[in-house]
């Protein structure tokens, strides 16, 4: 719904600023050359040649705002949607025994236990990479936490990487320092990792429950549109 929003009223300043150019360019024509006058009028005013420029340039300057505005709406819902699929393939693993949750397939990242502490944990490093607060668990992971447990953390993650996209632009720039080396780059690279990190790894543990140890859930964009029909305006007839 944001995202109409956006584009309708663009169009609105779009639609008005058209009437109001040709307006004050058919005014300037009717009084012919060397009568340029500062006080044409359309719908949005009295412009001259060098004041439809100016109007033009503010109806640029406008669209960029709505776009930058558009394009953070977007990271904000991808980051939704993680979380979302996160959730879901936790619930998913709830009821499985620790034998179960012991199972792998080779390519994949390990056990299904293992995988999911790994995307947690990463989604919390990456907040920490990003806010340099790292969200801590209130548990030891050597101490095996359950499935709950881990769910509730996920959360707690969760609501730091919502937290921190309302609060760091793509733009920003990201320092880290590994073995002596030192990193700078924009936030963006952060946001597309955690991403792309949650999917690759939610599938191994998907491909893992699909091996007969539990239905896996449907975490694709098309389960999340199905789980959120009013984020995208869905319509069935």
């Amino acid at each position: 719904m944001t995202q109409v929003l956006f584009f309708r009223l663009l169009s609105l300043y779009e639609e008005k600023a058209r009437v109001g150019i040709k307006a004050a360019q058919h005014r300037q024509r009717a009084r012919g050359p060397g009568k340029q006058r500062r006080d044409l009028r359309g719908p949005l005013g009295g412009y001259d040649r060098d004041g439809i420029l100016d109007l033009k340039v503010r109806l640029l300057f406008l669209e960029v705002h709505f776009m930058d505005a558009l394009s953070e709406s977007t990271f904000m819902e991808f980051i939704l949607y993680n979380n979302w699929a996160n959730q879901q393939v936790l619930q998913a693993c709830q009821n499985l025994s620790e034998e179960q949750l012991g199972a792998m397939i080779p390519g994949a990242y390990g056990t299904i236990r293992d995988t999911l502490e790994h995307i947690i944990q990463a989604e919390a490093f990456y907040v920490g990479l990003l806010t340099g607060n790292r969200p801590q668990p209130p548990f030891q992971w050597q101490a095996r936490p359950s499935l709950a447990e881990m769910r509730d953390y996920a959360t707690q993650v969760g609501n730091a990487l919502v937290d921190t996209i309302n609060h760091i632009r793509p733009t920003d720039r990201v320092y880290q320092e590994e073995q002596g080396t030192k990193f700078h780059y924009q936030a963006l690279a952060v946001f597309i990792q955690i991403i792309n990190h949650g999917i690759e790894h939610r599938t191994n543990v998907t491909t893992v429950l699909n091996q007969g140890q539990s239905p896996p859930p449907a975490v694709d964009g098309w389960g999340y549109l199905s789980a959120h029909p009013d984020r995208f305006d869905y319509e069935v007839s």
